[in-house]
């Protein structure tokens, strides 16, 4: 189910998907990074942003943004 915030926050990592890597992601200055189109239409999952870190062993950044605090998350 779509949040508040999600229309919003979905599209600031397009314009910078470098910054967003490396920030969150720890990736090199370096490596160039695609953003991957995640939205799956035909199912009701989708994530809120990839990034694609094409390094010599290319990997996946996968963002799920919150509107509000989560003991339960990762970071928290």
């Amino acid at each position: 189910m779509p949040k508040r915030f999600d229309a919003t926050v979905k599209y600031l990592p397009e314009d910078y998907p470098q910054d967003w890597a490396r920030r969150f992601g720890g990736a090199p200055k370096s490596a160039p990074v695609t953003v991957i189109d995640a939205d799956v239409s035909v199912v009701t999952a989708a994530a809120d942003k990839v990034l694609r870190i094409d390094e010599p062993d290319p990997w996946l950044l996968h963002f799920e943004f919150q509107a509000r605090y989560d003991a339960t998350s990762c970071w928290g």
